[in-house]
């Protein structure tokens, strides 16, 4: 089965979900600030970007997943003028493990064994900035790696709007920000 997708009540732009070339499934969500050309330029480019620096089959996953996030920023940098900016979060799986890349205000919460574990904690930027990684408040993206189990269901990826709306993800729904659910079990 592919991989699975929601986004809230922003325009699908802002999420993706689909399978690297080699066959590991990935998600990404993007949240604009100062306007959304920044998400919905890295939203089109990050595909190329996992591939291009060989996320799929890497040994060193975080280190590739650094490496393509840092490539779509550079390209944002270039090619997107409005001057907005996007956190950013990159999910894969594949060979029994789950790396998450995360720049900016944005989480990913594993559903394991029915409990919610929160496997990175967002990060409110102080300064706006335009392209996806602010060099002087986070030069580089947050990267977890996890090997998975029997137990784990699905990871959720979305950005600081879901997960601090009061009453939590269901009361996001009104919210303008995103969110993505992979499913771990297929």
């Amino acid at each position: 089965p592919s991989p699975t997708s929601a986004h809230l009540t922003r325009p699908a732009p802002a999420v993706i979900a689909s399978r690297l070339t080699t066959g590991e499934r990935f998600a990404t969500v993007y949240d604009g600030h100062v306007g959304e050309a920044t998400a919905e330029f890295a939203m089109r480019t990050m595909p190329a970007c996992l591939e291009s620096e060989g996320v799929g089959g890497a040994t060193d996953v975080p280190a590739a997943l650094t490496r393509a996030l840092t490539a779509c920023h550079e390209r944002c940098l270039r090619e997107v003028q409005d001057g907005s900016g996007s956190t950013a979060t990159v999910a894969v799986v594949g060979s029994g493990k789950l790396h998450v890349a995360i720049v900016g205000n944005c989480r990913a919460v594993l559903c394991s064994g029915g409990t919610a574990d929160v496997l990175t904690k967002d990060k409110k930027p102080e300064l706006l900035h335009r392209g996806l990684i602010n060099e002087e408040e986070q030069p580089k993206p947050l990267t977890v790696e996890r090997t998975l189990s029997a137990d784990d269901a699905f990871v959720i990826i979305a950005s600081d709007g879901v997960w601090s709306a009061q009453g939590g993800f269901k009361g996001a729904q009104g919210n303008q920000k995103v969110a993505a659910v992979l499913d771990l079990t297929s």
